[in-house]
């Protein structure tokens, strides 16, 4: 959203004529380039946003998550998490950091007994960095996740809605985990 709103004053920018109004713009965006770095809890918000949506997908029917790639289709890569994890070393090692440490995040917020079968992950290389595709297979039992997005403990259901995944709670949780139930007796019978 930052990055949208930057773009706009940016183009605000080149469209101006009057040299004040250039100066608050640019002003603007390193104002909010300087609020993008100041987001308390920013690492576990992200880390549990790709966890939840995993969850959701194998509550539900499935489906692909995309790392390094924004929502709006564009590819940023991974380089930059590279980076913050400064304990690569040399060429290709980035990689196995980068997916050594999301699977230690999925055992993390998912707990020992999580099924790596239910994951298939595989690195693309692209001009404008590596992206990492999680592919998740439906779950037969409900999956929880085992931390919010603070990094507390909180166990807490997600399904997939359309393009989002929503928490479940109350009698919507109850009814999941009927149907959830009732399908795994129809898949044994």
């Amino acid at each position: 959203e930052k990055i949208k709103i930057i773009k706009n004053l940016e183009t605000k920018i080149s469209k101006s004529k009057s040299p004040e109004e250039i100066i608050f713009l640019k002003l603007r965006i390193e104002e909010i380039k300087e609020q993008s770095k100041n987001v308390p809890n920013i690492k576990n918000i992200i880390i549990h946003n790709a966890l939840k949506t995993i969850c959701a997908f194998a509550n539900t029917t499935g489906g692909r998550l995309l790392l390094g790639v924004s929502d709006d289709k564009k590819i940023f890569g991974l380089e930059k998490d590279y980076a913050n994890l400064k304990k690569s070393k040399g060429i290709g090692k980035e990689r196995d950091d980068f997916g050594e440490l999301f699977d230690q995040k999925v055992k993390e917020y998912f707990g020992e007994s999580f099924s790596p079968t239910i994951l298939e992950k595989k690195f693309l290389k692209f001009p404008e960095g590596d992206i990492y595709i999680i592919d998740v297979k439906p779950s037969i039992d409900e999956i929880h996740i085992l931390k919010n997005e603070k990094g507390d403990p909180e166990e807490t259901i997600y399904v997939r809605h359309s393009r989002s995944s929503e928490k479940l709670k109350g009698i919507e949780l109850s009814k999941f985990i009927k149907s959830k139930y009732r399908d795994s007796i129809n898949v044994t019978l």
